[in-house]
């Protein structure tokens, strides 16, 4: 909090008010002085006149008195009495009688007293009284000519020193103001400020060297900042830096790049709040108690949404900054992309389930393969039995006593052969389910040879429109199929005959899908493109899509969201394992419940092919199409 500036005045007119009142001072003790000295002055002056005045009289009356002449000794005292020096004056002879008296009723200063002698014998005295009144005219004089000296002296400095400070203080001070505002302007190198009062030398010594010191630390600050800055922007993991609330900070290029943006302002065009990030909110209400708990997070893995709508998998590590009252003011951390690790991870798993799931899929393939041989050659035997074009059954019913044809037309009227029909389909299922078994459990076949994407897909759902239970369950005309494949995807190392299979099972999956969604728009975009030394076939449907527990375990052997009977489990399982372990590729599913899934197949470019090796995939799958037509 900035603290309020007091009021700032002129130092020039504080010094000037300064030496005014010394001045002042001085003056005063000057003239007090001054007034001393001229009284002392005045006093001996005036002691001279009155011993001048009474000499004079002494002098001047020992005739008159002693030959009694009294006219002539008041003609003398009224001239002494006239002097302005003189306040009272009287002459007496020695029997006391008066000759001359006066007194002007002013104010004494002192008295003199003189004997009057004739040849040695006393005539008479002489009283002289000393008037305090022209010392005091004199005093004032000389005190109204000091004052109006002295007031003229402190006009006089009122008026010229202040402009003469100003004018000699103006240039040092500028001088100073100078360096620091190159301070303030982050110049530092700046020299030391010569200012040629000595007065001023520990200021300049002190920003002289402060200037260095600023200079050396800034130049270490900087250092600093270029370092971590660049270790911030050449950092391969996300790192961000954002308030409790979700506003945004700062965040390097790499989480930029993780999440799909171009820069800081296009993601906070973007995205207001770092919540809407979070493919579940409740991940970030979790980061936020975990930190106001322990004020550190450690590798929290979150689903999180890029600017493009795709979901990646991030771990966040995260520490809580303070503020002064305790309270987070931010939230500083990393994010490490593990959206491969994820899927690596899942592909492990899957990998140990599709394994252990092999064995025993083999072993009931083959205990399960004998006795359905058994039932469905039965079966047939029970047709032929009963059929009437077969010679050996009309004589074994003769002999009998049945006659076969009632015998058919009893089983007609009762439903007899659909019964059996539904058997034989039954078992013919069975045995279907049963050789996907074997399929998914054998580790050899035939080699992978080049395959063009556009046939597979072209083949695969060109069965999927035929599928019969497609046909039953939904009509698979009415799905709007959306075909993107690039003309310029390579070939593939694949079987083709398994690559169809794992397509128009994912497709058979994203049918059925819809049909429960029962999208008023049922669409399936299927794209193909390169993908550096891979070929992408991306299937992506607008159904109901998926939970993230229902994402994790797709691929799993006998798992299925279906109602019981509806599905075996084994179809995205088997597409699985053709595509990791037959054709060494990848599959992966990205979904979110209501938005769609969106199937990821990524399959080993062809290291080398040719117009003949492209003939016998083109041929391959032309014969698997028709195998399954």
């Amino acid at each position: 909090m900035e603290l309020p500036r007091a009021q700032s005045g002129s130092i020039a007119r504080r010094l000037s008010l300064i030496v005014t009142a010394v001045t002042v001072l001085v003056t005063v003790l000057s003239l007090s002085a001054l007034l001393a000295w001229s009284q002392r002055r005045y006093d001996e002056s005036l002691h001279r006149r009155a011993q001048a005045l009474l000499s004079y009289l002494e002098g001047s009356l020992q005739l008159p008195l002693w030959s009694l002449d009294a006219e002539t000794a008041a003609t003398i005292g009224a001239a002494v009495a006239h002097d302005e020096i003189v306040s009272a004056l009287e002459i007496v002879d020695h029997r006391g009688g008066v000759y001359f008296r006066e007194d002007k009723g002013e104010r004494v200063a002192f008295d003199e007293t003189g004997k009057l002698f004739y040849e040695k014998r006393p005539i008479g005295e002489v009283r002289l009284r000393i008037s305090a009144r022209p010392g005091q005219r004199f005093l004032g004089r000389v005190a109204a000519v000091a004052g109006i000296s002295g007031v003229l002296v402190i006009a006089l400095q009122l008026l010229l020193i202040g402009p003469l400070l100003r004018r000699q203080l103006r240039a040092p001070f500028s001088t100073l103001n100078a360096t620091i505002q190159s301070y303030q302007a982050g110049r530092y190198d700046v020299p030391r400020p010569e200012i040629p009062f000595s007065e001023f030398d520990p200021i300049t010594d002190v920003l002289a060297s402060m200037g260095r010191t600023l200079e050396q630390q800034i130049g270490e600050l900087r250092a600093a900042e270029a370092k971590y800055r660049r270790i911030f922007e050449t950092a391969r993991v996300g790192i961000f830096r954002t308030t409790p609330a979700g506003a945004w900070v700062d965040v390097n290029p790499a989480w930029l790049e993780f999440m799909g943006f171009e820069s800081l302002e296009d993601l906070q065009t973007h995205v207001e709040n770092v919540r809407q990030l979070y493919a579940d909110p409740a991940d970030r209400d979790a980061l936020l108690a975990q930190l106001g708990r322990a004020g550190h997070v450690s590798r929290l893995e979150v689903r999180l949404r890029r600017k493009q709508g795709e979901f990646v998998w991030g771990s966040i590590t995260a520490d809580a900054v303070l503020d002064a009252q305790g309270r987070v003011s931010l939230i500083e951390g990393i994010v490490d992309d593990v959206t491969e690790a994820k899927r690596i991870q899942e592909l492990l798993i899957q990998t140990e389930k599709m394994t252990s799931v092999g064995g025993l899929a083999a072993g009931m393939a083959h205990e399960l393969n004998n006795p359905l041989g058994i039932v469905l050659q039965s079966l047939e035997n029970l047709e032929r039995r009963l059929s009437t074009g077969l010679a050996a059954n009309e004589p074994a019913a003769r002999e009998a006593g049945v006659d076969l044809r009632a015998v058919g037309q009893y089983m007609d009227r009762r439903g007899i052969p659909e019964y059996l029909e539904a058997t034989r389909q039954a078992a013919e299922r069975a045995a279907t389910i049963i050789r996907t078994m074997l399929d998914f459990s054998r580790t050899a076949g035939a080699a992978p040879g080049p395959c063009e994407l556009r046939d597979i897909v072209d083949t695969a759902l060109e069965l999927a429109a035929k599928d019969y239970d497609l046909r039953r369950k939904f009509d698979f005309r009415r799905v709007r199929i959306v075909r993107e494949l690039d003309p310029q995807t390579p070939p593939v190392a694949c079987t083709a005959r398994e690559m169809v299979q794992v397509v128009l099972n994912v497709v058979k999956n994203a049918a059925e899908a819809l049909a429960e969604a029962g999208a008023d728009e049922p669409t399936i975009h299927v794209r193909t493109r390169s993908d550096g030394s891979f070929a992408r076939l991306e299937i992506q449907d607008n159904g109901p899509g998926m939970d993230e527990p229902t994402r994790r375990r797709v691929f799993e052997p006998y798992f299925s969201s279906k109602a019981p009977g509806e599905g075996t489990g084994l179809g995205l399982s088997v597409a699985y394992f053709i595509v990791t372990q037959r054709n060494g590729g990848t599959i992966t599913v990205a979904s979110t419940p209501g938005q769609g899934s969106e199937f990821v197949i990524r399959l080993p470019v062809a290291a080398a092919h040719s117009p003949a090796a492209t003939t016998d995939s083109a041929a391959r799958t032309g014969s698997a199409e028709r195998s399954r037509s």
